[in-house]
């Protein structure tokens, strides 16, 4: 479908990058709304990553349990990482469940790309595999992660009781369960 946006357009009046570092650049734009009044408007400018919803030949889930410190809690995530520049998001998804699983991927599927929030402009690529036994982890050196398999059964109580708080974990897993892939 083609929509006219004409209407809801707003238009960058002055870019002012506030902080940058090699993984996010963050910016307090002026920007004119639709109705021509200028305001301060945040701008998150983030890596795109690719994530990815695992299952073994038994129907198992692998999942990464890691503290996320901007939250000051731990989550269980699908695998997920930041796209490096020019690796292509089919390639970053293989290589990041092999790095945080030590799962090797035997068949890549893509299933939708996202913005995981308003505010920021990176994209999440999402992807679903099939997966089996490979060489163990291979963590980047700021990266603590704990792996375990999960049953759907298990993972669908995770989502119920509220453990499940990781934007791209809740879009994957509820993906894949609609397209029964899961």
């Amino acid at each position: 479908m083609k929509f006219d946006d004409s209407e809801l357009k707003w238009k960058t009046v002055e870019e002012r990058v506030v902080f940058e570092n090699k993984f996010i650049r963050l910016r307090n734009d002026i920007a004119s709304r639709p109705d021509g009044v200028n305001v301060d408007f945040i701008v998150v400018e983030n890596k795109s990553f690719a994530s990815v919803i695992c299952k073994t030949k038994d129907h198992k889930l692998p999942m990464v349990r890691q503290f996320r410190y901007p939250w000051m809690a731990a989550s269980w995530e699908i695998p997920s990482g930041i796209i490096d520049p020019g690796e292509l998001p089919e390639d970053a998804a293989v290589r990041e469940v092999e790095e945080e699983t030590g799962y090797r991927v035997t068949n890549l599927r893509f299933l939708m790309k996202f913005h995981p929030f308003g505010i920021a402009k990176g994209w999440c690529y999402l992807f679903y595999a099939d997966v089996e036994e490979g060489n163990g982890q291979a963590l980047d050196p700021n990266e603590f992660l704990q792996m375990q398999l999960f049953t759907p059964e298990e993972i669908d109580l995770l989502q119920d009781e509220g453990d499940l708080i990781h934007a791209s974990t809740l879009v994957g897993w509820n993906l894949a369960k609609n397209m029964k892939l899961v």
